[in-house]
């Protein structure tokens, strides 16, 4: 189990190395009001108010109970993951996200820095590392298109 890693990636001015800053694991799909602009709340553990992560760019995984059943990319995780509540499907019951937008010490979120790529093609590459190895049931190849990616199975010889 992670511990302790609340504060490790804080940005600072002069160097940002790290492209994600914060995530939620195991969040209850049950504990959100969903709706268009829904609230994805999310507190740390030394900050009183909670933070609303609807508009964090980065990746996320749904799950049901432990299994991982689809994973994806976001420029916007709360209507992402809204729009998964309109498919009709019951198909998870938690989500874990990884954000790449820092949240500033008002509790609001910053824009990715830019000496981090700011284009789609970093969260794509952890998606398609996400589908390839946890092989999520909902996902398909094409969530892997545009990554020009070869698949080579292992032979004998």
């Amino acid at each position: 189990m992670l511990k302790n890693f609340s504060r490790v990636n804080e940005p600072n001015a002069t160097e940002i190395t790290n492209p994600a800053f914060s995530f939620g694991r195991m969040w209850k799909r049950s504990q959100v009001d969903w709706a268009p602009n829904a609230k994805v709340l999310g507190a740390e553990q030394q900050r009183v108010n909670p933070i609303d992560f609807h508009d964090q760019a980065g990746i996320y995984v749904l799950l049901n109970g432990e299994q991982v059943v689809h994973a994806s990319r976001t420029a916007e995780l709360g209507a992402s993951l809204y729009a998964h509540t309109r498919d009709g499907s019951n198909h998870w019951d938690h989500f874990t996200w990884i954000g790449m937008r820092p949240v500033e010490k008002t509790g609001e979120l910053g824009q990715q820095p830019e000496n981090i790529r700011s284009d789609d093609h970093l969260a794509h590459l952890y998606q398609a590392i996400l589908i390839i190895a946890l092989n999520p049931p909902l996902n398909t190849a094409e969530d892997l298109d545009g990554l020009k990616l070869v698949e080579y199975v292992q032979s004998s010889r």
